[in-house]
């Protein structure tokens, strides 16, 4: 795990595992942030938050979920709230079979990356 600095009156917590990122702490009622698993393109480009995308990079998948002071993540149902898995594409975006292919693999990924998040049934 990896501690994030704080600034003087933000919580200094630890991003789970997996965690690559965090965006700085909102001041809510608990405060909460933003964290990021990373950025991946189906053709290997990675990022902590984005990716330009374009005819090398056509599409990516991005992870996030957003974490309390107290160092848990939210689980709940909120869609909005909830860890969730992001696609983006270029805007002329047409995959070969073999980036779809791609795409599923890293979509899968992602997926595993939220579920274990989750406490063990």
């Amino acid at each position: 795990m990896t501690l994030e600095p704080s600034s003087d009156n933000a919580p200094t917590v630890a991003l789970p595992a997996g965690a690559v990122a965090a965006d700085i702490w909102d001041s809510t009622d608990p405060p909460q942030r933003v964290i990021s698993f990373g950025c991946r393109g189906i053709n290997g480009t990675t990022a902590e938050y984005g990716i330009e995308l374009n005819d090398d990079e056509p599409a990516a998948v991005y992870t996030a979920a957003i974490q309390y002071a107290d160092g848990s993540v939210y689980l709940g149902e909120d869609r909005v709230q909830q860890p969730s898995i992001h696609v983006d594409t270029a805007p002329s975006c047409a995959l070969t079979t073999d980036e779809a292919r791609r795409l599923a693999a890293l979509l899968v990924e992602a997926a595993d990356k939220i579920d274990a998040l989750r406490p063990a049934r």
